[in-house]
């Protein structure tokens, strides 16, 4: 179709009456440009095509006088060749139409067929979470997949970080991303049959319970599944795909310890796009996404406040840490009240207090971990600044002394 353009367009020009030399350059320079600009990629080599045609229709009626026009329409061989142009237009578009529904079909067909697989992987990996760091099974399970497809995989970065490399021919290198840690402290009581039931043991001997409650043994499943689905699709498609999985996204530090284990300098192809999702709590199927940042930064912070420890029956001999920091708490919630522009999103979660052991002992410490979230740079150091100032005045308050005032 693209060579029946061409040709139309080469014998329709002569017949242009009176078209100048120049305009002639200018439309095939023109026609040369969009044709490059719209030929990038297979399924869009037809669609570009059709779109070409009517570039060059707009470009000559603006080019030719009317009277002009007017007669060279009236030319029987140029309203053949104008005829030529126009079926061309239609079937490059039909063409371009139908390949991208077959390839459509042929994808949902793949996934159809693993999703069985999918299913059973997901609750395997939902039944057995891990936490931070601690990914080992998840990360054995993602690497030997990975290796089953074919891909080069390089595991161990950032402790229990996986990279798969698959080289696919020339074009650009995707990078595909998931996370594969649990949430720490959660008891799941769904009651299902794939329920996260046994605690984990940390490495102190002590146990906690986890649970897949932020949806990573999701993003595990769909990242294998594409992995997967690409794999078999290969002769669809070129370039190089790598595929990661990250530990230790539930405490914000994962991709910095990856990145710390050289993930750069690994000889890694780098990427001209990257991709992730996330699970939310939405109808099952839909996908959500637009221009602009989606995903937020996130800080972790543990607030210590200091004071000083006494009986519980003589707290006016005592600095109590335990009342500075439920002040602190009820004061860092007016930060997104009554500091933040209302248009620019922020939270702030205190997900803990840990202090003291005993019911009559008031404690030396108390301390607090904070989640921030943010979506621009300066809404982050605007919070920063605002919990360093309410901590220092709490602190100040109680008669705190300069050097024991609240560290995070």
């Amino acid at each position: 179709i693209p060579v029946v353009v061409l040709v139309a367009v080469l014998l329709d020009l002569p017949l242009s009456l009176g078209l100048a030399p120049k305009d002639i350059i200018l439309l095939v320079l023109s026609l040369f440009v969009c044709s490059i600009g719209l030929g990038n990629g297979r399924t869009n080599m037809m669609q570009g095509a059709a779109q070409v045609v009517i570039f060059a229709v707009f470009l000559f009626l603006s080019l030719v006088p009317p009277e002009q026009a007017e007669v060279a329409m009236r030319q029987p061989l140029h309203r053949i060749i104008q005829g030529m142009m126009f079926l061309a237009a239609i079937a490059g578009s039909t063409t371009a139409q139908a390949q991208s529904q077959a390839l459509i079909d042929q994808v949902k067909a793949v996934i159809a067929a693993d999703t069985p697989r999918l299913e059973a992987t997901f609750k395997d990996l939902h039944r057995n979470p891990e936490l931070a760091f601690t990914e080992t099974r998840t990360a054995a399970i993602v690497a030997a997949e990975l290796k089953r497809l074919g891909f080069a995989v390089t595991t161990g970065i950032g402790k229990t970080g996986v990279v798969g490399v698959m080289q696919n021919g020339p074009g650009p290198t995707l990078w595909y991303r998931a996370d594969m840690d649990a949430n720490g402290g959660v008891r799941e009581t769904t009651g299902l049959p794939w329920a996260a039931k046994s605690p984990q043991t940390l490495a102190d001997g002590s146990e906690v319970d986890v649970m897949h409650a932020c949806g990573h043994d999701a993003h595990i499943t769909w990242l294998l599944g594409a992995a997967s689905a690409l794999t078999q699709l290969k002769a669809e498609w070129s370039g190089t795909l790598v595929v990661y999985a990250q530990p230790a996204e539930e405490v914000g530090l994962g991709a910095r310890a990856m990145v710390d284990d050289g993930l750069w300098t690994r000889g890694l192809p780098k990427p001209d796009f990257a991709l992730g999702s996330h699970a939310a709590p939405a109808a099952v199927g839909m996908v959500s996404n637009t221009a602009g940042v989606r995903m937020a930064g996130v800080d972790q912070l543990d607030v210590e406040f200091r004071g000083v420890g006494g009986h519980g029956s003589s707290p006016e001999m005592a600095i109590d840490p335990v009342v500075m920091a439920a002040q602190a708490v009820l004061a860092y919630q007016t930060i997104i009240s009554r500091t933040i522009d209302p248009q620019a999103p922020a939270v702030l979660t205190v997900g803990a207090i840990r202090a003291g052991r005993d019911n009559n002992v008031i404690p030396e410490s108390a301390t607090l971990l904070l989640n921030l979230r943010w979506l621009k740079p300066q809404v982050r150091e605007l919070m920063l600044k605002r919990i360093d100032e309410i901590d220092n005045g709490i602190a100040a308050a109680a008669g705190v002394p300069a050097d024991r005032m609240p560290t995070r």
